[in-house]
């Protein structure tokens, strides 16, 4: 004679959950009403860009220091701190910069990066510096 017999449970997995698909959005966001500037084209949001200062100061009709050595081909912020008069700065690169200075003001000026030489820097009309791009970078 044969006792009750016990059964086990159903072996099968359950079904695995549905996934139910999310319709997702297409639409390209609104176009911006501002323009990039160059700066901020060449690099991501909220980085300031590498830029090498390049100072003078004129003193008695004269630029201080002489020269300035720079790295080349990296941005080169020149700026020029004027006496009690007004002045004409003329940095004689492949894209000349010129700063007109007030009497005791300073100017300056951002561009990019030069190529290894050295580059005139003129002073109401007559060589005054120079802006050495290579070399020992400082005064």
């Amino acid at each position: 004679m044969t006792g009750p017999v016990a059964s086990t449970p159903d072996a099968t997995p359950p079904p695995p959950p549905t996934v139910t698909d999310i319709p997702t959005s297409t639409t390209p966001p609104p176009p911006s009403n501002t323009t990039p500037t160059p700066q901020e084209e060449q690099g991501g949001g909220g980085e300031e860009s590498i830029r090498v200062p390049a100072a003078f100061a004129i003193r008695g009709g004269a630029l201080t220091p002489p020269q300035v050595t720079v790295p080349p081909r990296l941005a080169v912020e020149l700026s020029v701190q004027s006496d009690g008069q007004a002045h004409t700065i003329v940095l004689r690169t492949p894209e000349s910069q010129t700063l007109r200075l007030e009497a005791g003001t300073t100017g300056s000026v951002r561009m990019p990066g030069l190529r290894a030489g050295t580059y005139e820097i003129t002073l109401d009309g007559r060589a005054a510096g120079q802006l050495i791009a290579g070399g020992e970078v400082g005064p």
